[in-house]
């Protein structure tokens, strides 16, 4: 995977570069706005890193110029400008995300995650991952929660899968894992600690519902809508997250022919955040199960 990083801060630019190396990335990276203009005219990259406060020509007019040219190069926007109308400006402007700097090597570990979930997102939409047989999603469900259980630790919330599994009809597993990952990191994050997290699989008329209930706070009255839109946090939310998560869940959710639910659970707690999908045509189902992480 090919990134065209361009940031003229040295020693940011150098360790963002490392980072991305030691992912995986292969990394090309220019200091100022006229060699970011050229090189995504005349290369092919995959996903574009771009500051905003560049020599010559800023960032948004160099995103703004490729959109204007129909360069659907995925870009994360890179700058120290945390303010709400600099994001908006580069949503506009064609940006996929915002990072804002300065950031230590925790950073550039959450920059190589955003980079790689905007490019699978990017490949999907193109039609450039593979679908697979149908999918066993109490499998896949089972082995995501054991790998997530392992990284919270004791300390953690209690994860668990239940209810009855159906086979989901030809997808991309790897896309529906990370919809999943992400509504359970965002559980995960927003639940006590002495909490249970629960991935429930629910048939219903056709579809399966892969459904996450925690044990947080919920969803503010005022969010709405606005919680599935890029950039959004909550109003004295913590933490350095992006708002990405769930607007990255919907789009997987639309792309893998399904849609995104959330609601308050029964019992007036937390959030329920589920994935509804098409089950596989023959609507071979497996048995039911309950299983803690």
């Amino acid at each position: 995977m090919r990134v065209l990083l361009v940031e003229d801060d040295e020693l940011l630019g150098d360790g963002i570069q490392a980072g991305l190396a030691l992912n995986g990335f292969q990394v090309d990276w220019l200091r100022d706005g006229l060699q970011a203009q050229a090189a995504v005219a005349q290369a092919d990259f995959d996903l574009l890193v771009l500051d905003l406060g560049l020599p010559h020509i800023d960032g948004l007019s160099v995103l703004r110029g490729m959109r204007e040219r129909q360069i659907g190069l995925p870009c994360l926007i890179l700058t120290a400008r945390d303010a709400v109308g600099d994001r908006v400006a580069g949503l506009d402007a064609g940006a996929d995300d915002y990072l804002v700097k300065p950031f230590a090597l925790e950073g550039v570990a959450r920059l190589t995650g955003l980079l790689n979930q905007l490019l699978r997102l990017a490949q999907l939409e193109h039609g450039g991952l593979p679908r697979t047989d149908d999918i066993d999603p109490l499998r896949c469900c089972t082995q995501l929660c054991e790998e997530l259980a392992a990284q919270v630790g004791p300390r953690g919330p209690r994860l668990k899968v239940e209810g009855r599994a159906a086979r989901l009809a030809a997808t991309h597993e790897a896309s529906l894992r990370m919809a999943l990952s992400n509504l359970l990191h965002n559980a995960i994050a927003h639940s006590p600690a002495d909490g249970e997290i629960c991935l429930r699989l629910h048939e219903d008329a056709g579809l399966l519902r892969l459904c996450v209930l925690d044990q947080g706070p919920g969803l503010p009255p005022e969010a709405g809508e606005l919680v599935v839109q890029r950039f959004y946090r909550a109003p004295g939310a913590s933490g350095s997250g992006s708002g990405l998560g769930l607007a990255i869940v919907e789009r997987i959710a639309c792309l893998l022919g399904g849609r995104l639910l959330l609601s308050t659970p029964a019992d007036g707690r937390g959030l329920c955040a589920c994935l509804e999908l098409p089950r596989a045509a023959d609507g071979q189902s497996g048995a039911s199960a309950s299983r803690r992480a």
